[in-house]
């Protein structure tokens, strides 16, 4: 059995194989993308790989195999993901004709004169080669009364003007591309509804989850006001299209944003609370099974987003091990997860959301001990109280220091008062949901009482929604800007520097040090450049921007 300590100072990968294997996979895919796949290549690739591995096998010389096939999944995860990604300088690209032919799974707005929604199938453009499996952003004008019928499951093809994402480029443009970041889409397209045609319309689990969230949605409408109705609704089904932008970016500069979403964070309570209600059987494998079913069932609801794939798959995976009766790995667990959910679904590779769910577990099941043992020589005084503040700051430090780097890349934040305000922010919003469930199921069965928890669910997110809010008047609390990538990354290298120390001596030296080389970084990004005439070319004009 490996020693706590020599996971904690340590961190060998030795003690972690699947962790090993996954960290090698993404090596090779990186590598990959710098050839161009098509499914020849691979075949070609494959078939070398095969004859190699054999050759290997029967030589009795086997250890190459291992990384063969790690190189094999790389390449496939490579392949997938350059079927539905372009490569493009950062300038404008205008739009183009195109064709895009697949299913409707969600729609996002159904307004009097537009329709707004997110399509999933292929793009078949004129300039380019057809991106299949690829997400589409689409925008429906001068709508009549027949797009009223537009549903989650639906098939169309259009005939749209279609681009991808575009940067920033001064502070009165959309962030395009944080937003479609966060929605996990490729494309954003236009078209009229005349040049839309409705396939067919399907039953499927996109569609069976609307009805059952829109059923949701009414119940509490019966119970909440619109101040708090929008955050409970996104906590049950993970759809934060009822949340007002105000508050979304206030959960974003506090670094709490990911409580809105469904993340590790819910699907732990929820399966807590199913393995928590299961107790009564005595048959291990007959509770397994049952608690597969519902959390799969309430994975399902929340749209099969990835960050709860993610989780949900390590739900299962650490409630198996526990029948078989044997110690989960979380970081083992973890990477296997993650190579399975990639064998299946190798497109959420880039998804922003499961990259920074992976991030944030990895980062807990990785730093946490070490972290805390770096408190636990700073306060080593025992206390209950003591213990659950620093049981909380580790955990959300550990996670904190892989996911700011994702964060900064994809939505130029850095959040620096992130671990202070999830301590207090997170049991406050368990509280919510868990009272929140119970009012839903309630008002199925008897509206008053369900009130009496509506209640206390509203007044727990009113005190969640001041808690960022008063984080967020400390000075200096966050970063925007190009340059928060950089500070994410010296950010999170000191941290990991700092808390890898053996003793407080070190400690000191290597927060002294760290401290003097962030002051540097931030001082050379602070030095203002000689300003000069910039030009910006736009769709159907160039901005020139003259000091």
């Amino acid at each position: 059995m490996i020693e706590k300590q020599e996971i904690a100072t340590t961190l060998k990968f030795s003690a972690f194989p699947a962790l090993k294997i996954l960290i090698y996979v993404i090596t090779a895919y990186a590598f990959a993308l710098l050839v161009e796949w098509r499914f020849e290549r691979w075949l070609i690739a494959l078939a070398a790989g095969i004859i190699v591995s054999l050759f290997c096998f029967f030589t009795k010389f086997r250890s190459p195999i291992y990384y063969i096939s790690c190189a094999l999944f790389g390449i496939w995860l490579a392949m997938n993901v350059q079927q539905i990604s372009v490569r493009t300088p950062l300038k404008i690209i205008p739009e183009m004709k195109a064709v895009v032919q697949g299913r409707i799974i969600r729609v996002l707005k159904n307004e009097p004169h537009y329709v707004r929604l997110i399509v999933e199938g292929t793009v078949d453009t004129e300039a380019l080669s057809r991106f299949k499996n690829t997400r589409v952003l689409l925008s429906i004008h001068t709508k009549t009364a027949r797009e009223n019928f537009l549903k989650t499951g639906t098939d169309i093809s259009a005939n749209v003007l279609i681009r991808l994402p575009r940067p920033q480029t001064l502070p009165t443009d959309f962030p395009e591309r944080e937003y479609t970041s966060s929605l996990d889409v490729q494309w954003l397209a236009r078209a009229r509804a005349q040049e839309v045609a409705f396939l067919k319309s399907n039953f499927t689990l996109d569609s069976w989850r609307k009805e059952v969230t829109d059923n949701i949605f009414k119940k509490l409408a019966q119970l909440y006001p619109e101040q708090t109705i929008g955050i409970l609704y996104a906590l049950i089904t993970g759809d934060k299209t009822f949340i007002t932008q105000e508050v979304r970016q206030s959960y974003s500069l506090a670094g709490t944003s990911h409580l809105l979403a469904v993340s590790g964070f819910h699907v732990g309570i929820i399966a807590t609370g199913i393995f928590l209600l299961l107790g009564f059987l005595k048959k291990p494998w007959l509770k397994f099974f049952i608690f597969l079913i519902v959390l799969s069932a309430f994975i399902i609801l929340t749209g099969l987003q990835p960050s709860a794939i993610r989780s949900g798959t390590m739900a299962v995976l650490i409630i198996w091990s526990v029948t078989l009766q044997r110690r989960p790995n979380l970081a083992n667990i973890a990477a296997i997860s993650t190579l399975f959910i990639l064998l299946l679904k190798p497109n959420f590779l880039i998804s922003a959301s499961f990259q920074m769910s992976i991030g944030a577990i990895l980062g807990i099941a990785l730093l946490y001990n070490p972290v805390r043992d770096f408190f636990k020589r700073i306060f080593s005084k025992e206390n209950i109280f003591l213990d659950y503040i620093l049981n909380s700051f580790s955990v959300t430090l550990a996670a904190s220091i892989a996911v700011v780097p994702i964060v900064a890349y994809y939505f130029k934040t850095v959040t620096f008062i992130s671990p202070l305000t999830n301590i207090f922010a997170i049991p406050v919003i368990a509280l919510a949901m868990i009272w929140g469930l119970i009012s839903l199921i309630l008002s199925y069965i008897f509206l008053p009482s369900a009130k009496i928890f509506a209640v206390a669910a509203s007044d727990m997110i009113h005190l969640t929604n001041a808690i960022n809010d008063l984080g967020l008047r400390i000075p200096n609390a966050f970063l925007q800007g190009e340059q928060s990538m950089i500070v994410a990354v010296i950010l999170s290298i000191s941290l990991v520097y700092i808390m890898l120390s053996k003793n407080n001596k070190q400690s000191v030296f290597r927060f002294i040090s760290s401290a003097l080389a962030c002051c540097l970084v931030l001082a050379t990004i602070a030095i203002p450049q000689n300003e000069t005439t910039k030009i910006i070319p736009r769709e159907h004009y160039t901005t020139i921007i003259v000091p």
